[in-house]
């Protein structure tokens, strides 16, 4: 029952009393159901998208109490071997053992592969052990000391890469029967909650890096269950390295400090920037910049005296390429062009329908009146949308698609400068790379960049 009052119309009252009809009713459930419809598709798809991850939880629990029984049989049968005095007792040496767990070896070309290639070749010159257990390895360069099969399943952020789910039986031998002098584990990894604690419990120093932003990821491509990614992520990797690490380091202090913020008792946190080879980026003559400067323009269809730029990096939505591309059509066509553009379906770099801008057939100049050509050398799922973009408002990009790390130095010298747009970076390696061939980087303000760059 309602108490009228002065203050309420007629109009009023009857539409507050008045019933809903039936068809009211109808378009009410027909909204609901069909929002209901939309969530649910909306978490199938985001459960899709994780791939073999969810089945592997299944399997996880039972897997792991194997791995750590063999650990507990290894142990039991190295002390009985001590206790004989038996050859199976390690002693100090003059060369260092050391394991190395990774989800990250080449075939693979991103910064960490390529920084940890170069760190097993140089620790194994320098006469050193090192043992590397990791899901995959070039088969023309393993060596005894190479073990390339960890369970692993395909990585649901990146499908091109694998990623380890559980130590293995070798694994978990090694980790108990043998006595290392560190065992160095590569974040993003989800197995340390199986090596951690046991290199902690044998005394065994460990030394856990992180690399890659993995909460930035779980917000990009699984927004809609990101609170038990980020929970999934906080218990089975950042944990187990705050908690019994024996070192926690990464490429930038702010990104350690925003990545794993608690200190365990005697944990040291360290910034370990990386290096490359210099003499890979150096040239014999100049006659051989004029030839790598002739390639790059005939690659692009540059002309000579036309401006280059560069762009290496995985195409993702993350690294956030199209940037570069809008602005190359805002430079060229003006704002309202590029804000036509996103009206007509491509906001945010995604492309949808919708046509050029009205001087799509004139190149983008530069201030000084040159020509400028943008050459993008990687590849990755944002690479057909990035493509189609370009190619509907007649930039002048060139696509190459993956270029092997040797065959960078050419590239890098030849391009007036080099270009990211990324804010994801743990470090940003490739910035490292073009300066090292002398060419001018152009980078975003972010907190890993400021770290790195702002004072020089």
């Amino acid at each position: 029952r309602f108490r009228t009052r002065s203050s309420l119309t007629p109009r009023l009252l009857m539409s507050i009393q008045r019933s809903p009809s039936d068809s009211e009713v109808e378009a009410l459930d027909d909204a609901t159901s069909q929002s209901l419809r939309h969530r649910l598709s909306q978490h199938w798809r985001t459960f899709r998208s994780l791939g073999q991850l969810p089945l592997v939880m299944l399997i996880y629990f039972p897997r792991a109490a194997l791995s750590f029984f063999t650990i507990v049989v290894a142990q039991f049968l190295r002390n009985c071997a001590r206790m004989l005095n038996t050859t199976s007792s390690y002693e100090k040496k003059t060369n260092l053992r050391i394991l190395i767990i990774t989800d990250y070896p080449p075939p693979q070309t991103h910064g960490i592969a390529i920084r940890f290639s170069h760190y097993i070749t140089h620790m194994r010159q320098a006469g050193h052990e090192v043992q590397v257990y990791s899901t995959n390895l070039h088969r023309q360069r393993l060596t005894s000391f190479d073990h390339p099969n960890m369970p692993a399943i395909i990585n649901p952020f990146n499908t091109s890469n694998c990623m380890a789910y559980n130590p293995g039986l070798r694994l978990a031998w090694a980790l108990g029967a043998k006595q290392w002098d560190i065992v160095h584990l590569v974040y993003p990894s989800i197995i340390g909650p199986a090596i951690v604690p046991v290199c902690n419990w044998r005394r065994i120093p460990v030394y856990c890096s992180h690399h890659v932003d993995m909460e930035y990821y779980i917000e990009q491509y699984a927004a809609s269950i990101s609170w038990l990614g980020n929970l999934s992520y906080w218990l089975f990797c950042k944990l187990p390295a705050a908690r019994h690490a024996s070192v926690n380091a990464a490429p930038t202090l702010c990104f350690l400090d925003s990545h794993v913020p608690h200190k365990a008792p005697g944990c040291m946190r360290m910034r370990i920037p990386s290096g490359v080879a210099d003499a890979r980026f150096k040239v014999d003559s100049a006659e051989q910049l004029v030839a790598e400067r002739r390639d790059l323009e005939r690659l692009c269809g540059a002309a000579a005296g036309d401006a280059i730029c560069l762009m290496v990096q995985r195409l993702a939505p993350e690294k956030d390429a199209h940037h570069l591309l809008e602005a190359l059509l805002q430079q060229r066509d003006g704002a309202a062009a590029l804000a036509a553009a996103k009206e007509a379906g491509c906001k945010g770099g995604r492309c949808g329908a919708g046509g050029g801008g009205a001087g799509r057939a004139s190149p983008v100049l530069l201030a000084s009146g040159r020509r400028l050509h943008v050459v993008i050398a990687g590849d990755g799922p944002a690479r057909r949308e990035l493509a189609a973009f370009a190619e509907r408002h007649a930039l002048p990009v060139t696509f190459t698609g993956n270029v092997k790390n040797d065959r960078l130095p050419p590239l890098y010298r030849a391009a007036d400068a080099f270009v990211t747009c990324s804010t994801s970076e743990t470090y940003g390696l490739t910035v490292l790379e073009a300066l090292a061939c002398g060419t001018p980087a152009v980078l975003p303000h972010c907190s890993v960049f400021d770290e790195l760059w702002e004072a020089r």
